[in-house]
């Protein structure tokens, strides 16, 4: 697990939670301070500062010091509804943090609550790994919830969801009763944030019941990684100051048409011509 990267239980990734984009990177870099700890106490409170915030997702320091206290402020106040991990099919209402406070100044200190805890240590299975520098950089938390649901089934290469419960998932089952209106405000700008900036492209087709949509259809792809080519010697220097020198970069561009045109247009070309005769 790399430093900007955490764990979230499944369960917790398909929890129904709404949050403002500051609660859910306040959240965000409160568990990373967590998990980042070795001697890991559910009962401790987790620090975060202006700078921890501002690192963890690439954001001016100032803006961040305003940002920590807008998240902060209402974060006591919100709740979430997520599958029991003892009892089986039971869905238990929790609030994410059980205490705060602000120390000082651009810094808050966080205590999850005990029935979050548990989503968040000792991650066997069943978890998410979510890359703070890739979330970073998404403007709206239903971004940022649309993206983790999909990675999640990224192996899979599609998921699907009924409008009404996808809305919930994200608090926003009282909000945009008309879909364009929501397909507008949420469901458009999200998938375009998440096929520029994230590291899964998808596409989302819908499906009707009656005259009215009923289930959103995504499709996930994976884009291959673009093999890395190693450093071209035309890269290098052609203007050795050496015979020796012109001869051992003959050699090495013999079979590169492109870097002899580089050596006959220099203003050392002279110099470089025995080399060059040996170069056919």
């Amino acid at each position: 697990m790399t430093n900007k990267t955490i764990l979230k239980s499944n369960k917790l990734v398909e929890a129904y939670y709404r949050l403002s984009l500051n609660e859910t990177r306040l959240i965000l870099c409160a568990i990373k301070e967590m998990q980042k700890d070795k001697q890991v106490d559910s009962k401790k409170f987790y620090i975060v500062t202006a700078k921890s915030f501002s690192d963890a997702f690439d954001l001016n320091i100032r803006t961040s010091h305003r940002d920590i206290k807008s998240g902060a402020e209402n974060l006591w106040d919100r709740q979430l509804k997520i599958e029991s991990l003892s009892l089986d099919n039971e869905i238990v209402d929790t609030r994410w943090i059980q205490s705060k406070c602000t120390i000082e100044s651009g810094q808050v200190s966080l205590k999850f609550s005990d029935d979050v805890t548990p989503y968040l240590l000792d991650l066997k299975y069943c978890y998410l790994k979510v890359d703070l520098s890739i979330v970073g950089q998404m403007n709206s938390p239903s971004t940022i919830r649309l993206y983790e649901l999909l990675v999640q089934h990224k192996q899979f290469k599609k998921r699907s969801f009924v409008l009404d419960d996808f809305k919930e998932l994200l608090g926003l089952e009282s909000s945009y009763n008309d879909y364009k209106d929501f397909n507008k405000r949420v469901l458009t700008p999200a998938i375009k944030q998440i096929n520029d900036i994230s590291d899964i492209k998808i596409s989302m087709t819908t499906e009707r019941k009656g005259r009215s949509i009923h289930t959103l259809h995504f499709k996930i792809t994976t884009p291959k990684a673009k093999p890395t080519k190693p450093k071209s010697t035309q890269e290098e220097t052609i203007l050795p100051t050496k015979v020796v020198d012109h001869i051992e970069q003959a050699k090495a561009y013999k079979e590169t048409e492109e870097a002899k045109k580089k050596i006959e247009k220099s203003p050392n070309y002279k110099g470089m011509k025995d080399a060059l005769k040996g170069i056919k």
